[in-house]
């Protein structure tokens, strides 16, 4: 049975438990038979007033059987646990993927944690009528989300370009030795200098540490007839031919490594200890997404992402730390004069570009464990919901379309997701600043803001729709299971009546016939005046 994301997979197994759980719990303390105790009150009661005698008799009599029948049904269809749910039966498939994981396998933290709760073998077990709404909720969600076409993610893309930064404090302490020792006197003798660049080397390479003019140029800069580190830097052998200034007598562990060996060389050099510092699925859609996009080679996509990486983690953001030491931050002057050129307008938006980036994200991802828990609290109240109503069928049928309401936010994210991505897609230009600019547009924060409004409002507007066509239905079951009812009552009650009344008949007609059968006898009377008064007297 698919579900919306990982977290549904174990939350949705862990409310079926809790179901379990409270079921047993209403049934061993005998609360589970109060609603069948209530109907007998309810029509007993209703018989008493009605003051009709047999015919109300009869027609409660019926009433409460129509009643306990379709109690009972929902008893068996919804509420008596049934088939098994293990976490191998639930599974999650990417979108735009064939990798479809199920509980236990997902290869998530959630595996291990909630392995560690007991809920690794557990096996919770579902009443017939909520795994089909479950299965069938599910398959409607699935085929409807494989209908959206694929696009890559530039919203993660650009959130983690915006606030990944360097944790390795050593790594840190080095890439300060690195920019004291190369980069700051490589950058000071290019400015004194001020060549030309090579054609293909854009005008702000010389501007972060990994400068590709400075690492190809040959004979200055970072290579070997100019800098090198002024200690031993371990990773680095000794090298007799360039250590030279070691004295024979005691050669150190490690050597003192031209700018150019330090920065690139394999393993140990610090674009790849940079590099180590990206997630690896990050750095992934970094040399798949970037190149395809911005019309560039994978290399060129790791520089701009370690360069955007270095920048992020100089000026603090977001966890306050700093690394200080190239000397290429932006003026306070330069940097509130850019905001002046941009107006008003783009001063608000800047000023909250920190958080914005990390916001949007956090909502797209939120969502999820908001659904994934929103699911479980349901599946595990669903006793209350059938006891408090009395086992009546038609809030059965209302909380199975809550339920397909919620499993179908995922579509409507699904779409949000789409929509997001290719706004972003469409807006290239202003999203490229990201990588070295603290900047943005108007167009970026319109996108965001109408995209956080559709991950929210859809599923309000949408819940909002199905719970109100929910209650057409439930009202329409209730007018057909209440006509029902009455029709059974209406109809034992005729039938009492037609049977007294049949049995008056039969008894009249019995009567007039045993009248007609005794034998006639001849009246006279005389009239006789008794005092003036006349008196008849029979004979």
């Amino acid at each position: 049975m698919a579900t919306g994301s990982f977290l549904e997979i174990y939350l949705t197994l862990f409310g079926w438990l809790m179901y379990d759980n409270l079921w047993e719990i209403l049934a061993d303390t005998g609360l589970l038979y109060l609603p069948f105790l209530g109907l007998f009150i309810s029509h007993v009661r209703k018989t008493m007033e009605s003051m009709e005698g047999m015919d109300a008799a009869s027609a409660s009599q019926n009433r409460i059987e129509v009643a306990l029948a379709f109690m009972l049904t929902v008893i068996v269809l919804a509420g008596a646990p049934f088939f098994d749910l293990a976490p191998a039966s639930l599974d999650y498939t990417k979108p735009c993927t064939a990798n479809t994981l199920s509980g236990g396998t997902t290869g998530t933290n959630y595996d291990a944690e909630f392995n560690a709760a007991g809920l690794g073998g557990a096996a919770a077990r579902v009443p017939p009528w909520w795994y089909a709404v479950m299965a069938v909720s599910s398959g409607i969600t699935a085929a409807a989300v494989d209908s959206i076409p694929c696009t890559n993610d530039y919203r993660m893309i650009r959130y983690k370009l915006n606030t990944d930064n360097i944790q390795d404090p050593k790594l840190k302490r080095e890439l300060q030795e690195f920019a004291t020792a190369c980069y700051l006197p490589s950058r000071s003798d290019y400015l004194a200098k001020k060549p030309a660049l090579p054609a293909g080397i854009p005008e702000d390479d010389t501007e972060w540490l990994g400068s590709q003019y400075f690492l190809n140029t040959e004979g200055n800069y970072y290579n070997d007839t100019a800098y090198r580190a002024p200690v031993e830097i371990q990773g680095f052998p000794y090298n007799a031919a360039r250590d030279t200034e070691c004295p024979v007598t005691a050669i150190p562990a490690w050597g003192r490594p031209y700018c150019s060996e330090w920065w690139a060389n394999g393993a140990v050099g610090l674009r790849q200890k940079l590099l180590g510092e990206v997630e690896p699925a990050f750095l992934t859609q970094v040399q798949t997404v970037l190149p395809g996009w911005l019309g560039i080679n994978a290399a060129e996509a790791e520089n701009r992402t370690l360069r955007r990486l270095l920048d992020i983690t100089e000026s603090g953001r977001p966890n306050g730390q700093t690394f200080s030491g190239y000397g290429q931050n932006e003026g306070v002057g330069s940097w509130f004069g850019s905001l002046y050129n941009h107006g008003a307008a783009v001063i608000g938006t800047v000023a909250t570009q920190i958080t914005e980036y990390p916001k949007m994200y956090m909502v797209r991802e939120a969502v999820v464990v908001v659904q994934a828990v929103v699911l479980m609290a349901i599946y595990m109240l669903l006793p209350f919901v059938l006891l408090f109503s009395g086992f009546a069928w038609d809030k059965m049928i209302l909380m199975a379309v809550v339920i397909f309401a919620v499993k179908f936010w995922t579509f409507l994210w699904a779409v949000a997701y789409w929509l997001d991505n290719n706004l972003i897609e469409a807006v290239q230009p202003g999203w490229l600043a990201v990588f070295v600019h603290n900047d943005t547009t108007l167009s970026d924060d319109i996108i965001e803001f109408v995209v956080m409004g559709m991950y929210i409002g859809l599923p309000v507007i949408w819940t909002s729709l199905v719970s109100w066509a929910g209650m057409q239905i439930r009202g329409l079951a209730d007018f057909s299971a209440t006509n029902t009812a009455r029709n059974a009552g209406q109809q034992g009650g005729q039938i009492s009546k037609g049977g007294v009344q049949k049995g008056g008949k039969m008894a009249s007609r019995m009567a007039t016939k045993k009248m007609r059968s005794v034998p006639s006898r001849k009246i006279t009377s005389r009239r006789h005046l008794i005092g003036n008064i006349p008196v008849r007297i029979k004979i």
